[in-house]
């Protein structure tokens, strides 16, 4: 294979993380295809810490030959896993989900959920619009967005702790995962709990910011 494009990181960077994504957002102004990568600067790999992390924005130019760098978008912590909602970028800052908008100077933050016990390290999104986050020591937690509310919240996860390090959906309710251990998992989200978090937002949107029972009103059903 041929390196048709270098970019070195300066200044004592790592990237941790890379996403590439096609025409963010759909808005005419951003055609185009894009890199992110989530960059660490000064960071350590035990006990996890950086100086600063950041969201670096590349565009690819010369007919997808060569890397344009847009803007850097500075964070809390290392941004671990990038996956796309809805035409915007969602990622796993640290203990923290993100969705950002693509902007002309930096990325817009819109929602977020802080209630990750451990740094997200995987995310994978649904057809319907589920989002399927999995975190360091705390298994795979399932959240939804309420538009008019405007925020990101959990409204199932597993009733176990797992380290896990890798995960699929293998359909629109099952997930396998498996973790440091060598364990396959599958789980699946019990039938109606989504409409029970529709019906009644007190019951599942606020309760996980009670941080009872790992935080969620569902748990996932462990299939195997």
């Amino acid at each position: 294979m041929e390196s048709l494009s270098v970019l070195e990181f300066e200044n004592n960077e790592t990237c941790f993380s890379i996403y590439v994504s096609q025409n963010p957002i759909g808005h005419n102004t951003h055609e185009g295809i894009y890199l992110f990568c989530g960059v660490g600067l000064e960071a350590k790999l035990s006990p996890r810490s950086c100086s600063l992390g950041f969201i670096k924005t590349y565009k690819f130019v010369n007919g997808g030959k060569s890397l344009e760098l847009l803007h850097s978008t500075p964070c809390e912590d290392i941004p671990s896993a990038f996956n796309e909602y809805r035409g915007r970028l969602v990622s796993g800052i640290g203990h923290i989900l993100r969705i950002y908008e693509l902007g002309m100077k930096k990325l817009l933050r819109k929602q977020e959920n802080k209630n990750f016990a451990s740094p997200v390290i995987s995310i994978k999104v649904e057809e319907s619009g589920r989002i399927f986050a999995a975190d360091v020591s705390e298994s795979i937690h399932v959240l939804k967005y309420k538009p008019e509310d405007a925020q990101l919240y959990i409204f199932a996860d597993d009733v176990l702790k797992r380290w896990t390090t890798s995960f699929c959906l293998l359909d629109h309710d099952t997930v396998a995962g498996i973790d440091k251990f060598e364990n396959l998992y599958i789980n699946r989200l019990p039938t109606g709990c989504e409409d029970d978090a529709e019906d009644d937002p007190t019951a599942s949107k606020f309760k996980w910011e009670n941080g009872y029972l790992n935080g969620a009103a569902h748990k996932m059903d462990g299939i195997a």
